[in-house]
């Protein structure tokens, strides 16, 4: 998403920042300026809240830099950094009802960054006030809010707009769609009249749009006198290349996001799956250690029985049977303690085998 919005016209290249300071307002800001080259005479709106004040020290050091040549007008607001930024340029210009704010840098945790934010705005100040830095720094610390009128006498502002005989009401063309803009005829000083605006049914390729224009004694004499001028310029195919682009730009822009959901969507299913899998293979460990614990107790028991079996004397099946005075029968079970070890240690075993094999039967 863009910051800064830019069109040429001729030798005059408009850039608009209307909204907080971030990096891509210094990115935009560059780019801008790389592309039109420093040979141009910028006109730089500014209605901004301010925000970062690195990104309004790079616009600074690129514009002192490149050595361009830009001029401020300030619309609304230029707080903070949008203050740094407009005091960066050659000329400041404000609306009749704009106001400047400067203050002291907050936030974070290092007061020796805060300091050096502080001491480098001061310097930028006093260069463009002619004031002391000490005096700068007083109106910092009370953090002051100028109007146009305080503004210009404190030598932070050259010009009021309304005192150029000309007051141009400028709408970039990406603000407002199929709205041609009429020209405001201006008489005296005192009166401003009322823009009104007509939607129209179709865009043609020409739309005449307001322009601040420089103005001759005659013309200002005029307009003292309550005489009226109209100023009207044709767009030129610039405007509708620009918007194009931007439109391309947004539905680029919104296709990106519609891929990022869906990946999103996608990558959260997994998870799931995943999560899914985990609860799975969860129960499944827990029901094999259980197992395992059972045969373990089980062997334990076993192994107890049989040491107890080889322990005690047992009497041969054949002299059991002599004993007794009958033969032995084959295949009939020989009463317990009467049987051979190996018979005994063989009960055991298939004992052991029924209790984890209980549905398998011996061949």
């Amino acid at each position: 998403m863009k910051s800064i919005r830019a069109a040429a016209d001729g030798n005059t290249v408009d850039l608009w920042l209307l909204s907080e300071i971030t990096s891509w307002t210094a990115a935009d800001f560059m780019s801008a300026a790389d592309y039109y080259g420093t040979d141009k005479n910028y006109i730089l709106n500014i209605h901004s809240p301010g925000g970062d004040p690195f990104s309004a020290f790079a616009i600074h050091d690129y514009i002192k830099a490149k050595g361009l040549k830009v001029t401020s007008r300030i619309w609304g607001h230029a707080a903070s950094a949008a203050a740094i930024i407009a005091a960066s340029t050659q000329r400041v210009e404000m609306g009749e009802l704009s106001h400047l704010m400067i203050h002291n840098a907050y936030g974070g945790s290092s007061t020796e960054l805060l300091d050096s934010l502080n001491e480098k705005q001061a310097q930028v100040f006093a260069a463009r006030t002619g004031k002391k830095e000490k005096a700068i720094r007083s109106l910092m610390d009370a953090e002051t809010w100028m109007d146009a009128a305080t503004a210009k006498a404190e030598g932070f502002a050259d010009a009021i707009i309304k005192e150029l005989a000309l007051a141009a009401l400028y709408k970039a063309s990406y603000m407002e769609e199929n709205k041609p803009v009429e020209v405001a005829e201006v008489a005296a000083p005192e009166t401003v009249e009322e823009v009104v605006e007509t939607p129209a049914e179709t865009v043609a390729e020409t739309t005449v749009i307001e322009q601040e224009v420089e103005v001759t004694a005659t013309d200002m004499v005029n307009a003292a006198l309550g005489k009226k001028k109209r100023v009207s310029f044709d767009v030129s195919a610039h405007f509708t290349s620009a918007i194009n682009a931007l439109a391309d730009e947004v539905k680029e822009k919104g296709d990106a996001l519609a891929e990022a959901e869906a990946e999103v969507v996608r990558l959260k299913e997994q998870i799931e799956a995943l999560q899914t899998q985990a609860a799975t293979a969860e129960t499944e460990a827990t029901t094999a250690k259980a197992e395992a614990d059972a045969v373990k107790a089980m062997f334990e028991q076993v192994k107890s029985e049989l040491a107890q079996v080889s322990a005690e004397p047992v009497t041969p099946a054949a002299e059991a049977a002599k004993s007794e005075g009958a033969a032995a029968v084959p295949g009939k079970m020989i009463p317990e303690g009467k049987q051979t070890k190996k018979q005994l240690y063989e009960s055991k075993v298939a004992e052991l085998y029924g209790h984890f094999v209980p549905n398998k039967t011996k061949a």
